[in-house]
């Protein structure tokens, strides 16, 4: 299943975010923002389940 391109972008500057807090060992703010982009990303993931391919 494709993942939309504006969602595929948010994930990587989410994850290169948390990477670099975990590089300072501010462990508890990656774990937030990596809290912000799993949620949208597993709505994105079971919606395009639901609706199945376009």
């Amino acid at each position: 299943m494709p993942v939309p391109a504006q969602l595929r972008e948010a994930i990587r500057e989410e994850y290169a975010r948390s990477e670099a807090l975990l590089e300072e060992e501010r462990f508890a703010q990656a774990a937030e923002v990596l809290g912000e982009i799993i949620e949208p990303a597993a709505l994105a993931v079971a919606y395009a389940r639901i609706t199945g391919p376009t």
